[in-house]
């Protein structure tokens, strides 16, 4: 049954939800062997990245500097400079993306802490 007036409890979690999502970006078409900067630097929430050109997708749960794989498919790796794929890994003090696919891709990446 659907409530029209949520209890306090369910609004503390949407709060607290809401507070700490991160509204997707679009890193927008990048070009093969670029490096995109993704600002994010959150130590733990959940990282998706999608391929928008070929319909990929990768899900990663993320503690500290770490990727842990959930669902990735295999055009995704969590190692920089990996040839042939899109590579996402913590560099510096962010979340970078790259292109080794050998083609323009479009990719969106999403952060929830």
């Amino acid at each position: 049954m659907w409530y029209s007036k949520p209890n306090s409890l369910l609004k503390d979690a949407i709060r607290s939800i809401t507070g700490r999502l991160r509204m997707s970006q679009s890193l927008g078409s990048i070009a093969n062997d670029a490096v995109v900067d993704t600002g994010e630097n959150e130590p733990t929430g959940v990282l998706t990245v999608i391929n928008e050109t070929d319909d990929e997708i990768a899900i990663w749960a993320v503690e500290g500097n770490t990727l842990i794989a959930i669902q990735v498919n295999t055009n995704f790796s969590d190692t920089l400079t990996t040839a042939s794929k899109i590579n996402v890994a913590f560099d510096t003090d962010q979340y970078k993306v790259e292109n080794k696919l050998g083609s323009n891709k479009i990719v969106r990446f999403h952060f929830v802490a």
